[in-house]
């Protein structure tokens, strides 16, 4: 049988990755491009999963639901209501953004006004005046 080369270009960290992984397993590059090619000629169709990114969100949500699924069934399991769910998040990002607001000290005025310091804290300043 006459022999034909194939000159393939890929990317260098990949062929280094792959050559190791087929080293491992006892195999080289050209041993085994070629019997991926006689299993294509075979089997008249690709040998392995060709799956997009899509299949494998819908395989993570199949999961998610089969673990909710078995969770609902738990009678152990604690439930809350929308409002209660609701009000979690809420509570947690006001938590989350009170906690982003800087802290200063301020002066007040003799009739109780605050007293802020355009130079030392200029975007309390700007927040002040310009709301």
């Amino acid at each position: 049988m006459a022999m034909k080369a194939i000159t393939v270009r890929v990317d260098e960290s990949i062929k280094e990755e792959a050559d190791k992984m087929l080293e491992d397993i006892g195999l080289n590059m050209t041993t085994f491009i070629t019997s991926s090619l006689k299993a294509l000629v075979r089997e008249k169709k690709v040998p392995f999963a060709l799956v997009t990114k899509d299949y494998l969100s819908d395989q993570i949500i199949l999961k998610k639901l089969a673990e909710a699924e078995k969770e609902a069934a738990d009678p152990n399991t604690q439930w809350l209501s929308h409002d209660e769910v609701f009000g979690k998040l809420l509570d947690e990002r006001l938590s989350n953004a009170l906690l982003n607001i800087p802290k200063v000290k301020l002066e007040a005025d003799e009739k109780g006004n605050a007293v802020i310091d355009k130079e030392q804290h200029p975007e309390l300043f700007d927040w002040a005046v310009n709301g």
